[in-house]
């Protein structure tokens, strides 16, 4: 039983600093993002075009880039949640 449980202990120590490592690539690829898209706004190369047709002032590609960036960051909350717990 002893041997098995070291496989099962190293397992689950690979698959946590897998993940955490995922996740860590995930954050910072959102944080760079988000800085070039500020960086874009402030310097006036973010064009917003009021009556554009996906009547998001054109920044409906933007949002839905986010929302991706969204769902990333909920599962790897359910991974933290489900790992603290």
């Amino acid at each position: 039983m002893g041997r098995w449980n070291a496989v099962l202990d190293v397992s689950v120590v690979t698959i946590d600093v897998l993940l955490a490592y995922a996740g860590g690539v995930a954050i910072w690829i959102i944080a760079v993002t988000a800085w070039e898209f500020h960086y874009l706004g402030r310097t006036g190369e973010l064009q917003i075009r009021p009556f554009h047709p996906d009547k998001c002032a054109g920044l409906a590609p933007i949002g839905q880039l986010f929302f991706s960036f969204s769902l990333i960051l909920v599962v790897i909350a359910l991974f933290s949640a489900g790992w603290l717990v």
